[in-house]
């Protein structure tokens, strides 16, 4: 938040001001036992890396890491960027990401209420990657999405990535030197569990996630006469279904991926929109 002192909409008074909404914020959620828990953590911090290491979304998406501030106040986990495959169309989501099945109908009924209202997300420390044409400021009318899985799955995901990553971590602690062959023997793992992260049948959980949450918001925005939100959600869903063209899954795989609790709790959700209160 600091590196936007001085510049237009920024004051000095203003950013502190939202830095102190963060940490009232922050203890509130400490009193009331809401912290995220660490498996959520875990996921947000995999999730940043892999859609851009390993094309999760496709080669066009970036990841931005948003401000606590944004975090906490608009809900906006992860800020993801894409362009068309022409590279013509710029596109911008907000990602919620949820490691808990229970949280999603509130979650889904947040986002209903903003599109009843015309008022979707807004996040309000914000810098493009790519759009270089656009001054850093506050990105407005932002689609949120809410993307998740279970516990079982962010194990499984955390083991790849510390086997990755534990050649690294034995140096920086200073482990023992192993011996050439040792070492082989220790990059043909690394090389397994890098094509196993890459490949993960997760990308496609998330995207089908996504692809049938622009699905109900966009016929949902087109109902209320909603037409420029509407228009956000559909130019987004064609940009997602190109990307899933390009994925494979094997059946194995796509029947994990239904058996999980947060996204089975997404589908769930989603086929109930129409009753979704939204007081």
């Amino acid at each position: 938040m600091e590196d936007f002192i001085g510049r237009e909409g920024y004051s000095r008074e203003g950013i502190e001001r939202d830095h102190l909404s963060v940490e009232s914020k922050k203890a509130r959620i400490k009193e009331q036992g809401t912290e995220p828990t660490k498996r959520a953590q875990i996921l947000e911090a995999l999730l940043a890396e892999q859609i851009e290491l390993s094309d999760w979304f496709g080669p066009s998406a970036l990841t931005i890491l948003p401000s606590e501030y944004d975090d906490l106040y608009n809900g906006v986990d992860t800020a993801i960027e894409f362009e068309d495959k022409d590279g013509f169309q710029y596109l911008a989501a907000g990602v919620d990401i949820t490691s808990s099945a229970q949280a999603v109908q509130e979650k889904i009924a947040k986002i209903k209420k903003r599109i009843a209202e015309g008022k979707l997300t807004r996040i309000k420390y914000f810098e493009s990657e790519r759009n270089k044409d656009r001054k850093p400021g506050p990105l407005e009318q932002v689609p949120l999405l809410i993307i998740g899985t279970e516990g079982r799955t962010i194990r499984e995901l955390s083991e790849l990535w510390l086997t990755i990553h534990r050649t690294k971590l034995a140096k920086k602690d200073g482990g023992t030197v192993l011996s050439e062959e040792s070492q082989a023997n220790q990059r043909q793992i690394t090389k397994e569990a890098q094509k196993k992260i890459a490949e993960h049948r997760i990308q496609i959980m998330l995207l089908e996630q996504i692809e049938k949450q622009l699905t109900v918001f966009m016929e949902y925005a087109k109902k209320i006469k909603k037409n420029e939100i509407a228009k956000k959600y559909e130019d987004l869903l064609e940009l997602i279904r190109e990307i899933l063209k390009e994925k494979e899954i094997t059946d194995e795989d796509q029947e994990k991926n239904e058996e999980d609790a947060v996204n089975a709790a997404i589908e769930e959700t989603l086929m109930q929109f129409d009753s979704l209160p939204i007081d």
